[in-house]
């Protein structure tokens, strides 16, 4: 009958290359070092022909599995403090934040401080809260290929429908309200691989009884000013909102940015909305604007 005694309370041995060891850590290290390190950190150390080293590992570190381990401790002992941190591989590209994002940031910060309140709707959408409810007809959509039901038929081309079924669901607080959204729309285009243009838009409103033209436009030349965006305001025709009481804005080499004013009352009473609101929605990836991370320069 053969006798096992338990727990086995003898060392075991792993052999360790002292050059392993300075490859691993980036760190030349001599034999004695080595050895010296291995000590401090309490395992048992023999000599062994070339840089080699016979390492003795206590019973009780199970944590120690292969030399790896080793180089660990020594790293442990020698301290981290004295190595130097260095890039062996070169990276093909260095990560920065999306020119987006550095934008999308820049509007949020400035609607904030301008006293409105962000909210997030979702890019699916139905063709009449996008068309027929902000008295749109004829505009092109993306359409989605087997919807699972009609509010999730299109993605949606403006932002501001869903500030305006915000304001809708949340008639039960009180006034006054202003809130934003900063997000991607998407637009046809034929020339893309996905037969799609993404763009990205940031649109704010808002709904009390003193609400008017004056107010958005004000409003709407604080944001684009933050910004560092070149701008100029004309006249414009647009069914979502009132005759007279509507603009759009024009950029660098007359490029449109998008509209503003004071919202059509049919538009109101499709939303059931009781008090004015006005609405702008500008169009960021049109913009030259100067802000990138945070500082002022030529573009994005």
């Amino acid at each position: 009958m053969r006798v096992v005694k338990t727990p086995k309370l003898e060392p075991w041995e792993l052999r360790l290359e002292v050059s392993y060891v300075s490859k691993i850590l980036g760190k030349p290290l001599t034999k004695e070092k080595v050895k010296e390190n291995l000590e401090r950190m309490r395992y048992g150390v023999e000599e062994s022909g070339g840089d080699t080293l016979i390492v003795q590992v206590p019973p009780y570190r199970a944590d120690v599995k292969h030399v790896i381990d080793l180089v660990e401790d020594i790293a442990i002992a020698e301290g981290y403090d004295s190595f130097q941190p260095e890039i062996k591989v070169q990276p093909p590209t260095i990560g920065q934040e999306h020119p987006d994002e550095v934008v999308a940031d820049a509007a949020r910060e400035a609607l904030i401080g301008l006293g409105y309140q962000e909210v997030t709707t979702f890019i699916l959408t139905s063709r009449e809260s996008q068309l027929d409810d902000i008295n749109l007809s004829g505009v092109e959509l993306v359409e989605v290929v087997n919807p699972t039901s009609r509010e999730q038929a299109v993605c949606r081309r403006f932002l501001i429908p869903g500030l305006l079924q915000v304001f809708s669901r949340n008639k039960h607080h009180s006034l006054p309200q202003k809130i934003f959204e900063v997000g991607y729309v998407l637009l046809p285009d034929k020339k893309s691989e996905t037969r799609t243009a993404e763009r990205l838009h940031a649109a704010f409103a808002y709904q009390n009884p003193d609400a008017s033209y004056s107010i958005i436009r004000s409003t709407l030349e604080a944001f684009l000013t933050s910004l560092g965006v070149c701008f100029s305001v004309f006249p414009s025709d647009h069914p979502t909102f009132i005759p007279g009481r509507v603009c759009k804005v024009l950029g660098e080499e007359n490029s449109e940015l998008g509209h503003f004013g004071e919202v059509h009352p049919l538009v109101l009473e499709k939303h059931k909305l009781e008090n004015p609101v006005v609405v702008a929605e500008v169009d960021l990836t049109a913009l030259k604007t100067k802000v990138v991370g945070g500082q002022t320069q030529d573009g994005v």
